[in-house]
């Protein structure tokens, strides 16, 4: 069912949708969304619809709105063939200075938010030249924590001074933009 207007635009507008606990199974959940979209077809709203897939994301301990919508792993956009018998999410917060850098790691994205948030307020923002950032990176779900850390403190050493990592759309930095953070590297660094 659809309700496009031959030759007229339409706003199309990209949306991620989180479906309750309560409903488990993707087929009930596309069930839900096709009846409610129809419904808005019906009544003149959405002329189409499509779906692009569905993903399982386990919330924290203390979700917050919008935890769920998570992006890309990074190590995914910038290492080719990574392959995990057991893949597990974890959410890393970085802090790169221009001689110096370092990270935490977090079992759930809230937390992670709630620390880069909180680093992003003590950073000395009259002299700052450091850059903090927020992304996802996927690990083996049956290593431990102390192989977690050393399998992003090697990923971190090897890419967080990268343009291809700092151009990244798969993850948040403060308080440099993405062109003035290569920028302040290249600087440093050629020095």
């Amino acid at each position: 069912m659809h309700k496009i207007t031959p030759l007229a635009k339409h706003l199309v507008v990209h949306a991620t949708v989180a479906i309750s606990a309560d409903v488990l199974d993707s087929d009930d959940a596309t069930d839900g969304l096709n009846e409610m979209f129809n419904t808005a077809i019906e009544n003149d709203f959405i002329a189409d619809y499509s779906f692009s897939g569905i993903n399982h994301v386990t919330a924290g301990s203390n979700p917050e709105e919008g935890c769920l919508f998570v992006k890309k792993p990074i190590n995914e956009e910038l290492i080719v063939d990574l392959e995990y018998s057991k893949p597990v999410v974890v959410y890393v917060v970085g802090v790169e200075s221009l001689t110096s850098g370092g990270f935490d790691w977090y079992p759930d994205y809230c937390s992670a938010e709630k620390n880069f948030n909180c680093t992003k307020k003590t950073l000395p923002m009259h002299q700052c030249t450091s850059q903090v950032s927020l992304f996802s990176y996927v690990t083996e779900k049956e290593f431990s924590k102390d192989e977690i850390t050393q399998e992003i403190d090697t990923f971190f050493n090897e890419f967080s001074r990268t343009a291809k990592f700092n151009n990244s759309a798969n993850k948040e930095s403060f308080p440099f933009t993405n062109e003035a953070w290569n920028m302040l590297i290249t600087e440093h660094d050629s020095q």
